[in-house]
């Protein structure tokens, strides 16, 4: 697995969505019908070879410098056009039926290459007995030659229904590119040797615990951990950091899976409300710390948290880590010793010198480091401790990144050394953003071209790149929303984006 590195596939026609937060809301229209009355046609997906997976596991079992393989992703071509099956209803709407099994599989979860639902039209996953579904995926997911990623669902069928108002039919249409299956049970710490110390959340971490999230990567076949942070206009922007190096895949394929601390029955995987989606704002190889947008907040009603953070040297107290190991519900690692910065896999790292109570352990890769006051310092990167030997484990520097970190997090320039977190009420609705926000700038990172897709009621006058000495590099007229990049040397610009009322600027790295 190549670490560090997004492989970005966007086309230059995507489109991407405003709103892609998932959650079990509603049901699917089929549910609410007799007996369907036809044939759902199963497409047979191959069977794990668990044999080789487990094979290739051990080889990286106790690496701590890689998120947490639980699945095995195999490529697809399903469509709308071409698979499944249709069913006219009585008022003229229709639903599309199509049913996946994979013999041995767990859970399953699909990719979709294309997802375009018009306006009434929705998409829920389920399994055969109803047990575990997702959805309503709706126009608001609207993705057009762009991934969108999902959660898993328990067992091993699964069934796909898009549902079609008569008003829009055939403006809508799906094509599913990846479905992963997975093959290890996420519901708890695996019960091995050095893994018995694991501790389980407590009162004193709730709050903290509803910032961290657990982050599907790869497509869906790996965990690890990111965080909610907050920023200086406490306006509830849905930064995530992580650690660079567990990131893989188009970022709008990553999913952000909330809430998730326990409760689920054995061997069942529970990841109900998730967020499909991001970009990428930020990469810092030296420090090794990635920060995202979601391209969707989560929904208000999950009481999301958006960690505080601090850029200054660490005091005396408890430091704590909130962790997704092994992609199980969250566990937490604390230590009353102050961390020291030392050399690690990156520069100047942070180094916890073993824990007083829990540990980190396999798929804990970028779990954030509480101080005493709760404020994020650090991120998780590589370690040796276990349960059985008090060992060193090392964090990306926080504040080693902060030069980077400064223009998302401290929007208003107030050269603040740390703020606290808050409960926002995320609402990220197209009435509610501002004209800056309704500009997305796709891929990011580019390399040879750039799109603007304009989502504001003002048209683009010119677009002008500047470098990081302020001087402009490329100036564009704004009537085309494709801007080539030929000739740019990679690193870090500003796009200016001329309007009739502002001037947005946006972030834009160049490989």
């Amino acid at each position: 697995m190549r670490h560090g590195q997004f492989i970005l596939a966007f086309v230059l026609l995507g489109i991407l969505p405003l709103r892609a937060q998932v959650a079990k809301e509603g049901s699917p229209v089929s549910w609410n019908l007799p007996a369907l009355g036809f044939p759902i046609y199963r497409e047979p997906i191959d069977a794990l070879p668990l044999h080789d997976l487990y094979q290739e596991d051990n080889e990286s079992i106790g690496l701590k410098t890689e998120s947490f393989r639980f699945a095995s992703a195999v490529a697809v071509d399903f469509s709308t056009a071409h698979h499944g099956t249709w069913r006219n209803l009585p008022n003229g709407d229709r639903i599309w039926v199509l049913a996946m099994e994979c013999p041995n599989a767990l859970a399953l979860s699909v990719e979709f290459a294309h997802l375009d639902i018009p306006e009434g039209g929705t998409v829920y996953l389920y399994n055969p007995d109803r047990s575990d579904f997702a959805g309503p995926f709706t126009d608001a997911h609207r993705r057009i030659r762009a991934i969108t990623g999902t959660a898993p669902i328990r067992g091993r069928s699964l069934v796909v229904e898009y549902y079609e108002p008569f008003s829009q039919r055939g403006r809508g249409e799906l094509v599913i590119s990846s479905v992963a299956r997975s093959y290890r049970p996420v519901n708890s710490i695996p019960a091995m040797p050095g893994n018995d110390c694991a501790e389980v959340l407590t009162g004193d971490h709730q709050g903290l615990s509803d910032a961290v999230l657990l982050l599907l990567t790869d497509h869906a076949q790996r965990a690890m951990t990111g965080t909610l942070v907050n920023n200086t206009r406490y306006d509830g922007e849905p930064y995530v950091i992580t650690a660079l190096q567990g990131l893989a895949g188009d970022p709008s394929s990553l999913v952000f899976v909330h809430g998730v601390k326990g409760g689920c029955p054995d061997d069942e995987v529970c990841w109900d409300r998730f967020v499909s989606g991001a970009e990428l704002m930020f990469e810092d190889n030296p420090t090794g710390i990635a920060l995202l947008r979601l391209l969707q907040a989560p929904g208000t009603s999950w009481k999301s948290y958006v960690a505080g953070w601090s850029t200054e040297d660490p005091g005396l107290g408890w430091y704590s880590t909130i962790q997704h190991a092994y992609a199980a519900p969250q566990t937490v690692a604390r230590v009353f010793t102050t961390p020291t910065m030392g050399d690690g896999s990156f520069s100047q790292m942070l180094k916890v010198n073993g824990w007083n109570m829990g540990n980190t352990f396999t798929g804990s890769l970028g779990s954030p480091l509480f101080n005493p006051r709760g404020q994020l310092i650090g991120i998780f990167s590589d370690g040796e401790s276990s349960c059985l030997q008090a060992s060193g484990d090392f964090f990306c520097s926080f504040s080693q990144a902060w030069s980077w970190l400064e223009p998302f997090l401290d929007p208003i320039e107030g050269n603040n050394a740390n703020i606290a977190g808050f409960y926002p009420a995320f609402d990220l609705s197209p009435d509610s953003r501002s004209p800056e926000e309704a500009l997305i700038l796709f891929p990011n990172p580019a390399s040879d071209v750039v799109r603007i897709q304009n989502e504001s009621d003002e048209s683009i006058a010119r677009v002008e790149l500047l470098d990081s000495a302020g001087r402009v590099m490329r100036s564009w007229d704004g009537g085309v929303p494709v801007f080539s990049l030929d000739d740019v040397a990679p690193g870090h610009y500003v796009m200016l984006i001329y309007q009739s009322s502002l001037v947005s600027r946006k972030q834009l790295i160049v490989r």
